[in-house]
């Protein structure tokens, strides 16, 4: 299994009970993370205890989103996964953005380490699903 496959499939794999949360219910940061460039205070506090099921998302048309407008609620990212996604950039293989808009915010619900990784690679938009709340 490729590099790219692994990073896949772990996204596609991902559970949230597998992943620790500070006692104020943010994703606690692990060792090899590094500070998410999307995080804002403001988007976490936007949906805190949102609860969407994959479903809802893939019912959705895509759209190209300017990454310059999404925030996250995610306070990190893996140091290793975004490295490898921005130097390996394939937009065959990048995960689709989760994207809820919701109080004002264009908030990032899935593909933090894609959007970083992106950015890093220099894009300026990706596709995504967009859930208006």
């Amino acid at each position: 299994m490729s590099k790219i496959d692994q990073i896949i499939s772990a996204n596609d794999s991902w559970e949230e009970s597998k992943h620790s949360r500070e006692p104020d219910g943010r994703f606690a940061t692990d060792p090899g993370a590094e500070k998410n460039p999307f995080y804002s205070e403001e988007a976490r506090e936007a949906t805190a205890g949102l609860t969407i099921d994959g479903h809802d998302f893939k019912r959705l048309p895509t759209t190209q989103v300017d990454l310059s407008t999404l925030s996250s609620g995610q306070s990190g990212v893996d140091s290793d996964k975004v490295a490898y996604i921005g130097s390996h950039w394939d937009p065959g293989a990048a995960n689709e953005l989760w994207v809820v808009r919701v109080k004002g915010h264009s908030v990032l619900f899935s593909g933090n380490h894609t959007a970083t990784g992106a950015l890093r690679a220099g894009k300026k938009t990706l596709p995504a699903k967009v859930l208006d709340l």
